[in-house]
């Protein structure tokens, strides 16, 4: 199991990566579809993340990004997102 340092802690990896999986099921071309939707929807919030890591640290900016995506989920906007979750920490 890989392990990672954030804050001079020991955080272990919640899985090891299996090296054979069947991803494929009945509904595969549906499920891809709906990834892609997904992950589509919440790339805005990854690329702030990017941008962010560099000011505030990876913990505080995964912690960040994951708000704006959850945010994004329940309908708001990415910039009232991003807006709501900066008011939280930031004056």
């Amino acid at each position: 199991m890989k392990q990672y340092r954030t804050d001079n802690r020991q955080v272990m990896a919640p899985y090891t990566p299996v090296q054979s999986v069947n991803w494929f099921s009945p509904n595969h071309f549906q499920n891809t579809v709906e990834a892609q939707r997904t992950l589509s929807a919440v790339y805005p919030a990854i690329l702030y993340g990017f941008e962010d890591v560099q000011v505030v640290g990876y913990e505080h900016a995964l912690t960040e990004a994951v708000a704006i995506g959850y945010l994004l989920g329940q309908g708001y906007s990415f910039q009232q997102a991003i807006e709501i979750v900066q008011s939280w920490w930031r004056p």
